[in-house]
């Protein structure tokens, strides 16, 4: 029956969780614990299967009350007491004193049979799992109850001290080695699962979880990875920005609620950070404690490394040969003597920062090559756009949405240069999505004078730290605040200066280096962009314009006064049509030749200009025949003009070929309005085509105004 029920307790024993084992007692092999158990069950199943099998002199029901004794012990001690209490500090107390008092009322009733043996089993399972106090009071407890039992027994005193003494010195250097033994074991446990537990780490560092190419997200995740593992209070992993001159928190965690002042994404000049200044330029872990005096600490150093409550922090630098990335900050709220920054921590940290500079750097590579393929995509895109379209307005709106894919901006802007006025023609203004209208600014106000007087880009990574060392202030454009970066590029062509296009960002240190040759390359396209319009718009004007004067021709004036009657339908303005033959013009080319007849022509349509708005445009008729359309001008404005023309033909001075003089023409001109004296531009043109014959009738050298209907 004992045999039974020391199985089943046994099979109950076996099946308890190890994760619940292992929590029962903290700083316990749980291979130690699992083992002990099993010793202990096998020992009780052998101890009953002697105790009913043997000892005939023994009563059932003593050897029933032993076996069940050892059981409820072993049950008690590993499925209620360790599960629930564990072995923190002298927990094995009880445990040992219920086992050495089991094992004394066992001998006491075997007696005369020796099982004295058992009190250094007992007495060995306290070396393993206790401290030494324990072990010791083990060791006097056990021998209290030998010299008690065989008192008991009446045995001789001086067969009483040998047998004591014996098994005395036998528990002691047992215990002894036990404890060495033991002591050598745990450490070896301790090194081993340590070293196990930091190649997991720098597994785990070296194959991020998500985003494996994505700085902002690799970082984060390695400075949480490096806080739990390590662990510290806070890891705070910061890099160099493009310059080298600062350094921007890419990730941090805290593993608990700290006075934080230097959050992800803030950004801190190394003149600043001093500390770690020295740990990047000397490449090698900077260690600062509170317990020692720390000068040339500054207050933003102190309140991002050293802040309340903290008492110690390493600064491990981390780059890839020549190359430094950034700095790891370990920040430690435990004492100096608890968590220390030792020697095989600083090794380990070397080893961490050598790995999350391999990681870094394969992201920021990757960064750069996804980035440049975008570029080249853009700029690819823009080329294959200057190609297919000579709308110099929707190319740029086209530019504008390929670069926002490449480039973080707020503003866009397109500025033409007029050198005649000295003025910036702001050709697209977009600015936090909202599209502002064209205006002009002065070249000498704001940054842009900067890249108009050098002829180079200009870039401002913060200039609200920067607007006071800067030769001119900026000046707003598009929305009322101030941007803090900038970017702008010349657009030339040779020597001669187009515009410029730029880019804002009301966030600081938007733009970097790649930024500025991307702008850059794409300026470039832009002037192509410019060249093909201007040379689309020259061929277009020609297609329009008569070759020897310059004004328009004849289908296309008739297109403009067609349009200007439309508006005028549309917006109740009148249109005054100026039909102009110059007088006597055959004489010219008969008399002077066709040179002189040819500036006579010329000189004219100058006249004419002089005297016209540029709402209004002036076309070769036919011959020596002129017509001017005046937008919104009415018969007796057009007879004003008309007047002013004939009398500007009239002083004009000509010379002839032969250095001869030659007599000023004279013009004459009809005059027609609509709606006044007609109600279609065709009927317009009869109109004033019928009034100058009028006046050429008249006499010549006169203005005639068309007789209302």
């Amino acid at each position: 029956m004992g045999l039974v029920c020391s199985f089943v307790v046994l099979g109950i024993g076996l099946r308890m969780p190890e994760r619940q084992r292992a929590e029962a007692m903290p700083g316990v092999p749980s291979v130690f614990f699992r083992l002990i158990e099993i010793v202990s069950w096998v020992v009780i199943g052998g101890a009953t299967i002697i105790l009913w099998w043997t000892f005939p002199l023994i009563a059932p029901w003593q050897k029933l009350t032993i076996a069940f004794l050892l059981l409820g012990s072993v049950i008690w001690t590993f499925h209620w007491f360790l599960p629930r209490y564990g072995l923190r500090r002298r927990m094995f107390l009880p445990i040992l004193i219920a086992q050495a008092t089991i094992v004394g009322y066992a001998y006491y009733i075997f007696y005369p049979y020796d099982l004295s043996n058992f009190f250094i089993a007992v007495i060995s399972v306290a070396a393993v799992l206790a401290e030494w106090q324990v072990v010791l009071f083990g060791v006097v407890l056990t021998t209290l109850i030998n010299i008690a039992v065989r008192f008991l027994h009446a045995q001789p005193f001086t067969d009483l001290i040998v047998s004591v003494g014996f098994d005395f010195f036998t528990m002691l250097v047992t215990v002894i080695l036990l404890i060495a033994l033991t002591r050598i074991i745990r450490r070896q446990f301790a090194n081993t699962a340590r070293h196990n537990h930091d190649l997991a780490l720098l597994l785990d560092l070296s194959a991020p979880t998500g985003g494996f190419f994505d700085p902002h997200i690799i970082v984060p995740d390695s400075a949480k990875k490096i806080a739990l593992g390590f662990p510290v209070t806070l890891c705070r992993i910061c890099l160099l920005s493009d310059d080298g001159k600062s350094l921007i928190n890419y990730g941090m965690h805290p593993l608990r609620a700290l006075p934080l002042h230097f959050q992800v994404g803030e950004r801190v000049s190394l003149d600043l950070m001093s500390f770690h200044r020295r740990a990047i330029e000397t490449r090698a872990p900077v260690i600062l404690r509170m317990d020692q005096p720390i000068q040339n600490l500054t207050d933003i150093e102190r309140q991002a490394i050293l802040f309340e409550n903290i008492q110690s922090t390493c600064l491990v630098p981390f780059g890839v040969e020549d190359t430094m990335i950034g700095v790891i900050d370990l920040v430690e709220a435990r004492s100096w003597k608890n968590q220390p920054f030792d020697g095989p921590q600083i090794e380990l940290l070397k080893t961490i920062a050598h790995q999350i500079a391999i990681v870094v750097q394969n992201a920021q590579l990757h960064q750069v090559m996804r980035k440049q393929a975008e570029r080249f995509l853009v700029l690819n895109e823009v080329a294959h756009a200057i190609g297919s379209t000579i709308e110099m307005d929707k190319l740029l709106e086209l530019i504008y949405q390929e670069l926002r894919q490449v480039i973080s901006t707020d503003t866009y802007y397109v500025a033409l240069y007029d050198p005649n006025d000295e003025t910036l023609d702001l050709r697209i203004l977009i600015d936090e999505g909202e599209r502002f209208p064209a205006a002009k600014v002065p070249v000498q106000a704001g940054l842009a004078s900067l890249v108009i007087s050098n002829r180079r880009p200009m870039m401002f990574s913060h200039l609200s730290e920067e607007r006071r060392s800067l030769p001119i202030q900026p000046v707003t454009v598009g929305q009322t605040r101030s941007s803090e970066s900038w970017l702008g590029v010349p657009l030339m062509t040779g020597d001669n200066l187009l515009g410029m296009l730029v880019v804002a960002s009301y966030t600081p240190f938007a733009f970097n280096e790649d930024d500025r040759r991307m702008m850059a390359n794409l300026a470039e396209q832009v002037v192509l962009a410019l060249d093909n319009a201007h040379h689309h718009g020259e061929v277009e004007r020609q297609s329009r314009c008569d070759s020897l004067t310059g004004a328009f021709n004849h289908g296309y004036l008739i297109q403009r006064l067609r349009e200007e009657v439309e508006c005028s339908q549309a917006n109740k303005h009148p249109v005054s049509l100026i039909m102009l033959d110059i007088d006597f013009f055959k004489q010219y080319n008969d008399t002077f030749g066709h040179v002189v007849g040819d500036a006579v022509l010329r000189a004219t349509v100058q006249a004419i200009r002089s005297h016209i708005k540029h709402t209004d445009a002036v076309g070769r008729w036919g011959g020596e025949e002129f017509s001017i359309v005046l937008h919104n001008a009415t018969a007796e404005q057009a007879c004003h003009v008309a007047e002013r023309i004939r009398q500007t033909m009239a002083a004009l001075t000509l010379t002839g070929t032969l250095g001869q003089s030659v007599p000023a023409p004279t013009v004459s001109q009809g005059i027609a309005t609509y709606p006044d004296h007609a109600i279609s531009a065709d009927a317009l043109v009869t109109e004033a085509d019928r009034t100058l014959y009028r006046a050429k009738a008249n006499g010549r050298d006169q203005v005639a105004i068309a007789r209302s209907k």
